[in-house]
């Protein structure tokens, strides 16, 4: 086996630690990409679901509001006079 002379094992230790380096780069951002994603699916269901819990309650409220226009409408004010 060839003996390597200081300058080659310091050449090849720095070319290892560029190479180590990059991998743990390249790594980080794909586990940090990831991440990213699934948080920006979170997100996006949770708009979804604040926005359908909006209209829901919308619907709700005019519901209530034209109920109430109808059954004010078709109430018989002397019907009424004679509960009171």
């Amino acid at each position: 086996m060839k003996k390597w002379s200081i300058a080659n094992r310091i050449q090849f230790s720095f070319v290892a630690a560029i190479g180590m380096v990059l991998v743990i780069g390249f790594l980080s951002f794909y586990y940090i990409n990831r991440l990213n994603k699934g948080l920006e699916t979170l997100i996006e269901q949770d708009i979804r679901l604040a926005r359908l819990t909006e209209e829901i309650k919308s619907v709700t409220f005019d519901i209530f509001k034209q109920e109430r226009l109808y059954f004010n409408d078709t109430t018989d004010t002397e019907a009424l006079a004679e509960l009171q």
